[in-house]
């Protein structure tokens, strides 16, 4: 598997020239990294009076798009899954930090080939 092209999602560069170009990336975020409690805790987190806020609220109540969460692909390992989806999250309180990741047993291999 290429890690290079795993989430992959078909944008190119001109798209993601305008002001809603986070637009893009935060819906592709979410169709493959959605959880309800995670988003909210990062609109709490952020608070009221960002201007993100409204529009990040809109846009988790409106996103049509398709949902493919990497947690429900069975054919990625189960500790890269796990690690993957919470170095994703967006609340920053429940996101791994930089020593958790490098502790997780995703990376706990043996370098001696």
């Amino acid at each position: 598997m290429d890690p290079q092209i795993l989430l992959y999602n078909g944008l190119k560069n001109e798209d993601l020239v305008d002001r809603e170009a986070w637009n893009q990336i935060l819906m592709g975020h979410i169709s493959f990294f959605w959880d309800k409690d995670d988003y909210l805790a990062f609109l709490d987190h952020i608070g009221e009076d960002n201007p993100f806020f409204d529009r990040g609220s809109d846009m988790a109540n409106d996103f049509k798009g398709p949902m493919t969460p990497v947690r429900k692909w069975s054919y990625l390992d189960a500790e890269f899954t796990d690690v993957v989806v919470n170095l994703a999250r967006l609340d920053p309180e429940s996101r791994l930090s930089t020593r958790e990741a490098l502790e997780h047993p995703f990376f706990d291999y043996d370098s001696t080939f």
